[in-house]
């Protein structure tokens, strides 16, 4: 019987196919073990064994400070204590005791657009499941709801289901590339990076939460009139709608009515981009405040205090 080339193509193809198949569903059934349910709101999300006593979900799939639960791999119910949040970059950390799952070995390379990886969560029922995707990019800086910008956030091409929300990105090794979750931008399949998890979950441990600035100011945008705008761009800055007594901006003078117009030789238009500038290396530096009060404009210098982010 003579073997047309065809043939030869089609079972090289199908071979290869089946190594590749095998090779996820290996990888997949490893990472499953290291995979848990968490129960801390109303819907249950997933959760990734990070340490030998700690799991790591999403912030917004957590909303009780007291009976968090977590369901491991072979269905056993533990009990969860909430060790941080991290709003911004929408992380949870909690402590758990006998967990008997493996933490996921860190990807020793970074994500790219194309590469091929494997979303595995919980679904509401408790079953392990796995999906396929071709990584849409790694984009960023993303504008987090709660002020200071994400570096790089991994978009994933499908949409958010049940228990999405916590899920590991694999690589086909079985190693973690990233943390997945719906609530940085609604409606939206992203993964934090894992080598920018890292150091919020150590921040998190060490803290309770992140260490952010704190002026003690509530503002809103406002456009300027003409007669005030005077040599600024865009003629935008922050309306002062509230002072917190005894606070960094109460005591360098800020007063309600004052319109913000630039902060440490940056414009500001958004109430953004006066959160992005208080990382933690400002807390105890001052932050001169260039302010519009009436038509007279002057510079404040605000020493920044600290505020632990938690929820």
């Amino acid at each position: 019987m003579s073997h047309t080339h065809e043939d030869t193509v089609s079972t090289g193809s199908s071979s290869v196919w089946s190594a590749l198949s095998r090779e996820l569903s290996d990888a997949a059934a490893r990472v499953t073990r290291s995979i848990v349910q968490v129960h801390g709101r109303s819907r249950p999300a997933s959760g990734i064994v990070w340490a030998a006593d700690r799991v790591l979900s999403t912030s917004h799939s957590v909303e009780w400070e007291d009976g968090v639960r977590v369901r491991r791999h072979d269905g056993t119910i533990l009990p969860a204590a909430v060790a941080g949040h991290d709003p911004v970059s929408d992380l949870v950390v909690l402590r758990v005791e006998n967990l008997e799952s493996p933490p996921l070995p860190h990807a020793g390379v970074a994500a790219r657009a194309g590469d091929l990886a494997l979303v595995t969560g919980r679904a509401w029922n408790g079953r392990a499941h796995s999906r396929l995707v071709a990584l849409t990019g790694v984009a960023g800086p993303l504008q987090s709801a709660h002020g200071p910008k994400l570096d790089r956030v991994i978009t994933l091409p499908l949409s958010p289901y049940a228990g999405f929300s916590g899920s590991a990105l694999t690589g086909p090794d079985g190693t973690l590339l990233g943390v997945a979750t719906a609530g940085l931008v609604r409606g939206r399949a992203l993964a934090l990076p894992v080598d920018l998890v890292q150091p919020i979950v150590e921040a998190v441990e060490k803290h309770g939460g992140i260490r952010r600035g704190y002026l003690g100011v509530v503002t809103q945008p406002v456009r300027l009139p003409a007669r005030q705008r005077g040599d600024l761009p865009d003629g935008r800055g922050l309306l002062v709608l509230d002072v917190s007594p005894d606070s960094p901006a109460e005591a360098a003078g800020v007063l309600v009515g004052d319109i913000i117009v630039g902060a440490a030789d940056h414009a500001l238009s958004a109430p953004e981009d006066l959160l992005a500038l208080l990382g933690p290396e400002r807390i105890g530096e001052p932050l001169p405040l260039d302010v519009l009060r009436g038509s007279a404009r002057e510079t404040l210098p605000v020493a920044v205090g600290e505020r632990l982010t938690r929820r």
